[in-house]
């Protein structure tokens, strides 16, 4: 099993689950952080969702896809993260889905 669908897996007890798709109140969403940097996976992006009700209404896009290929990639994505979520959820959104990867750098020769 790969490492984000361990990810899903350790989460999917905590989270809502809708789509496909795993969703994180804040203090998973922290812990859920700390995993990806434990990893060594990068945090490509992190979207925010408001809920009324049943419903699950989208709100701020968090996009770190830019620095993908960077060799820091992953302390660089996950430090954003985490500094994002320090004082709690952005406006009114009370869940976060996060999109990652494993890093594609490789190292400069010297």
């Amino acid at each position: 099993m790969d490492k984000e669908s361990l990810l899903f897996e350790k989460y999917r007890s905590v989270g809502v689950i809708r789509g496909g798709e795993l969703y994180l109140g804040h203090a998973d969403a922290l812990r859920f952080i700390e995993d990806c940097r434990n990893l060594g996976l990068v945090i490509l992006g992190m979207e925010f969702f408001a809920t009324e009700g049943k419903w699950i209404i989208p709100g701020r896009i968090e996009n770190y896809s830019s620095v993908s290929n960077e060799p820091n990639a992953v302390e660089y994505t996950t430090a954003r993260a985490r500094s994002l979520l320090k004082g709690g959820m952005p406006d009114d959104e009370t869940l976060v889905t996060f999109t990652i990867c494993e890093p594609t750098a490789e190292e400069d020769d010297v």
